[in-house]
């Protein structure tokens, strides 16, 4: 155990002196050096990580070395931000505009090649660090969309939201483990990217209330409460508490918003306080009824 320590702290050490090293240059580079870099930094990191691969006989082989397993996990992992990088900087060199501007589509670019390295590499090594990288670029992917749509209505923006949001968590636990990690992820992710616009202040009178404003929050809020329903059914079928954990925090925050709204924040927060006492006996009652063998956020081996 000690020689794993000391080499995971000794590459995280050279890893950290390298990005400080080329974070001081990278503003005085050109697109072209830039993308030399990250290509010359890419081919290292994922030649490395087929090495270990195929010297060990292929994916099959990794399932009883974790050593290597997860050498070759971090490697692949590591390469995903890379390859969006470097989709970056080819379009930049191909002076695509600004992407980082507001309605820019060719940004999907590249968050699309990052969540395309991340799939690959999460299906040559399943694992915990593989998921966290598809997770990473998943929502890179969901963020880039609401740039793309942002002269969109505002109302568009919690939608996309909630699909980028539903899409990972129907599909995640089933494909990426360990399954628990993925419904937290995804989880997590719907709430904290609602909450921000349910929690808005906005106008009610006449002649100063914003209609997109009202719209959008109004639609995060709508969102963020039947995404707590579906949490709460979720956990009754499954008896998994990530969705139980969510459905709590995302019923909070929207009782909190609408009544925030309706009564003034701080009825608003006895609101939500109250609600929070009725769901912890609801979840007690869920719980009596649920399976222990049910739950799939049970930690996986």
């Amino acid at each position: 155990m000690l020689p794993q320590i000391l080499g995971w702290v000794g590459a995280a050490l050279v890893a950290s002196a390298a990005l400080s090293q080329v974070g001081q240059s990278w503003d005085d580079w050109t697109d072209l050096t830039r993308l030399i870099v990250l290509a010359l930094a890419l081919a290292a990191l994922a030649g490395s990580g087929l090495t270990v691969l195929t010297l060990t006989g292929g994916r099959s082989a990794l399932n009883s070395s974790d050593i290597r397993r997860r050498i070759v996990a971090v490697l692949l992992a590591l390469c995903a931000p890379l390859v969006a990088a470097a989709s970056y900087q080819v379009l930049a060199i191909a002076d695509v505009g600004q992407l980082g501007e507001r309605g820019n589509a060719w940004a999907v670019v590249p968050a699309a090649a990052g969540l395309l390295a991340a799939a690959v590499g999460a299906w040559l090594v399943r694992g915990v660090m593989t998921t966290l990288a598809m997770a990473s670029m998943w929502a890179y992917f969901g963020i880039t969309l609401l740039g793309i749509f942002a002269d969109q209505p505002d109302w568009v923006l919690p939608v996309i939201v909630a699909v980028v949001g539903a899409i990972w968590l129907a599909a995640a636990p089933g494909i990426f483990p360990p399954a628990a990690l993925s419904q937290a992820l995804g989880v997590a992710w719907t709430t904290a990217m609602l909450a921000p616009v349910a929690l808005m202040q906005i106008d009610t009178s006449e002649s100063t209330a914003d209609p997109q404003e009202f719209a959008a929050t109004w639609t995060a809020r709508g969102l963020l409460i039947g995404f707590a329903a579906t949490c709460f059914v979720v956990f009754a079928r499954s008896g998994a508490w990530a969705w139980a954990v969510g459905g709590v925090i995302a019923a909070a925050i929207g009782a909190l918003a609408v009544a925030g709204t309706a009564l003034g924040w701080i009825t608003g927060m006895l609101v939500a306080g109250v609600v929070l006492l009725a769901l912890s006996g609801l979840l007690l009652l869920l719980r009596r009824r649920s399976s222990p063998a049910a739950a799939t956020s049970a930690p996986e081996r």
